[in-house]
């Protein structure tokens, strides 16, 4: 397999997140899932379940590993850290602000772990104004009007069942952290600490983007996308969207 020998820490939750660790773990890499200890990852106890579960979540989470740990309390982040020592990529998609409150941003692991790819998935770029909103599969179809160009022209919109924005978001993120993986092959923990390179996609269509900004031997340059969403960050990062409109509705990722 393609990532054999390559470990993911996972701090995901409900489906963008995931859906980019099963890939990874689908070619290969060792991927473990860090839940909040007693009730586990959200996603567990939404129905429809089997024997508990939910199905999505079994879906989602197939190949992975669980490990769950605390990381409100020193204890739990120590864990953490002697396991990020031993990883190639952390992988996110808490709430803005969620991990930089707990000491777990990409400011604080970078100097600590200079080869740790940090993948992390949001609503909206860094730089736009509703970059601290909390996002859902279906608050960005409102946002980004998917949801007004489905359904009947006399009827309202309709939102689209399926998780198209979760999903094409994971698959972003994923093709992200592949690209930082093959960087840091080629330039070692040494180029990456001195210099930047910024290369971002965005499918006009369905709004998701991907900003990924690794270390390179070449001067730090930056592409630019759509507002709100430009290609700015330290690291990798998935923006869901890379539009103006207000959104009407918005849902957390996370309750940390």
């Amino acid at each position: 397999m393609p990532l054999q020998g390559y470990r993911v820490i996972e701090l995901a939750q409900i489906y963008a997140g995931p859906y980019c660790g099963l890939q990874l773990a689908h070619f290969g890499a060792e991927v473990i899932k860090i839940e909040p200890p007693g009730t586990g990852e959200l996603l567990r106890q939404r129905g429809p379940a089997k024997h508990g579960t939910n199905y999505g979540f079994l879906m989602l989470n197939t190949g992975k590993k669980s490990v769950s740990l605390n990381l409100k309390e020193p204890r739990g982040r120590d864990l953490l850290f002697r396991m990020l020592a031993d990883s190639d990529v952390i992988l996110e998609n808490y709430a803005p602000g969620a991990l930089e409150r707990l000491g777990l941003g990409y400011d604080d692991l970078a100097p600590r772990f200079p080869r740790l790819v940090y993948a992390s998935s949001k609503g909206y770029g860094r730089d736009s104004r509703f970059a601290q909103l909390g996002a859902m599969d279906f608050t960005i179809q409102a946002a980004s009007g998917i949801i007004s160009m489905t359904g009947y022209a006399d009827r309202p919109g309709v939102r689209v069942t399926a998780a198209l924005i979760d999903t094409s978001t994971g698959m972003h993120l994923a093709a992200g952290i592949l690209a930082a993986l093959l960087e840091r092959e080629r330039t070692g923990p040494a180029a990456r600490s001195r210099s930047r390179c910024s290369t971002s996609v965005c499918p006009p269509s369905t709004a998701p983007s991907v900003s990924c900004r690794m270390a390179s031997r070449s001067a730090a340059k930056a592409t630019a996308i759509p507002p709100p969403a430009r290609a700015i960050l330290i690291h990798v990062l998935t923006a869901k969207s890379g539009f103006t409109a207000s959104p009407k509705q918005t849902g957390s990722n996370s309750r940390a």
